[in-house]
């Protein structure tokens, strides 16, 4: 082989290394950068179970509520029947 031969090979060698250089860099910030979406997504998927379960208290508590309002007025009914009757009878 001529030395104007080695010279080509040795450049192409060279640009080799450098883009292999530059590939194992970027392969390392791609690595980070997955590494910090797995992170964000678990944390996101926390704040998502964590909104799941509130909503499931709310729709629970809703529930509690209707009951109680049914039951405030049905007592509040009776207690109006039971003046209703009172005052019929001239108590009050």
């Amino acid at each position: 082989m001529d030395t104007q031969k080695l010279e080509l090979l040795e450049a192409r060698v060279h640009k080799a290394i450098e883009e292999i250089d530059r590939l194992r860099s970027e392969n390392s910030r791609l690595k980070d950068m997955a590494e910090e979406m797995r992170v964000i997504t678990e944390e996101k998927d926390h704040k998502i179970t964590a909104l799941e379960q509130d909503s499931e208290k709310v729709k629970e508590l809703s529930l509690r509520s209707e009951q109680l309002m049914k039951e405030r007025d049905t007592v509040r009914l009776k207690i109006e029947s039971f003046l209703d009757k009172l005052e019929k009878i001239d108590i009050i």
